[in-house]
């Protein structure tokens, strides 16, 4: 199963050497449950054609968004995710099913099952929320139950080539980084602090996905399989969320993405810096981003989801050439984007979901 969307999260607070200064806040917006576009556009207007794709009331906090194969429901299929279940849906937007998960669970993510075309769902935790990973139906298949004050971000993926899922922890507080199996079990532990964060991916290009993860001085940290320490790195701007997405196009190796003092840093997993892309009024806590094919025959528009700590999100596309051609601002702070296919040739559309819609995002008639 190949799922065409990529995530990632993100802080408050910017830093400039020694200082920090708060970004100026998002403009409040009243909620538009039936109007003509789900935000208000900055930047772009009459650039991108807006529609609802589907309507949901189940739908509340969403925090992931993808589109990818489900054997149990036939084929490619749509799948958003917020803290109460999942909903999945088909390319017209009809919904096909409702999993209800047992529970309230925090910043729950869709996750690829190895070898399987279907996915599991993994609830990252935060703070005295525990990690736990729930299957296809919603069962819960395990919770994380290893000492780890302050939990800040869990991670899943194949890092030692087993054909399973492992699943590495970071400790927002003092209680480092931690590895497990696929049943949730403690494989190996390494100290660290102020771990917000945690991903597993091929950041260096080599065919092997390593760890990677921010520590309390705002540093990117590259470890092997082993939690062994391959580097650990300032970039041009500190960091506490990222986001990974291969850019510029999807031949391109995977870059970490941030927002920070009106810009979007793209760098590499040694945290040199790659291309600074211009990101008016961003605020930086949850960060989203994917590639999108929006015109056929030529290459991939970047888009990007920032959502703010307390007053609104943010969504920036970027065409091949790399300029801001669409920015719009929005009152709801949890949503996600992700690609999906057209259905005309090889083009793709964007869709974002919040709470009750998911919305379609298609270029204008020109």
């Amino acid at each position: 199963m190949r799922f065409t969307a990529v995530l990632l999260m993100a802080g408050a607070i910017v830093f400039a050497g020694s200082s920090c200064s708060l970004v100026r806040p998002f403009v409040r917006l009243r909620e538009n449950s039936a109007g003509a576009q789900p935000g208000r556009v900055l930047h772009g207007a009459g650039f991108l054609r807006e529609t609802v794709f589907l309507s949901d009331s189940r739908l509340r906090s969403v925090n992931d968004l993808r589109w990818g194969n489900h054997l149990s429901l036939g084929g490619p299929k749509l799948c958003v995710v917020d803290s109460h279940g999942a909903l999945f849906a088909d390319g017209k937007g009809s919904v096909l099913s409702y999993v209800p998960f047992p529970g309230t669970y925090f910043k729950p993510s869709i996750v690829e099952v190895p070898g399987r075309e279907d996915c599991e769902f993994l609830s990252h935790g935060e703070l005295i929320a525990r990690p736990a990973l729930l299957g296809h139906d919603g069962r819960v298949l395990w919770t994380y139950g290893g000492f780890l004050p302050r939990v800040g971000d869990t991670a899943a993926g194949d890092i030692d080539g087993d054909g399973q899922n492992e699943f590495v922890v970071g400790s927002a507080g003092g209680g480092g980084v931690h590895l497990l199996d696929a049943r949730g079990r403690t494989r190996w532990d390494k100290p660290d602090q102020g771990v917000w964060q945690v991903a597993i991916a091929d950041v260096g290009g080599t065919g092997h996905r390593q760890i990677i993860h921010t520590d309390a001085e705002g540093k990117i940290v590259l470890r092997d399989r082993n939690g062994r320490v391959q580097s650990r790195a300032w970039g041009p701007v500190r960091l506490r969320h990222f986001a990974l997405c291969r850019w510029p196009d999807r031949r391109s190796p995977v870059r970490v993405i941030t927002a920070r003092q009106g810009a979007l840093w793209v760098l590499d997993g040694e945290a040199a810096l790659v291309a600074t892309l211009p990101a008016p009024d961003n605020s930086q806590w949850r960060l989203q981003a994917t590639l999108v094919k929006l015109k056929p025959g030529k290459g991939d528009f970047f888009a990007v989801y920032v959502a703010g700590p307390y007053s609104g999100s943010m969504l920036y596309v970027y065409d091949p050439a790399r300029e801001l051609v669409y920015q719009e601002v929005f009152s709801r702070l949890y949503g996600a984007i992700a690609a999906m296919p057209s259905g005309k040739g090889d083009t793709e559309t964007l869709l974002l979901a919040a709470t009750g819609k998911v919305w379609r995002y298609d270029l204008a008639a020109r």
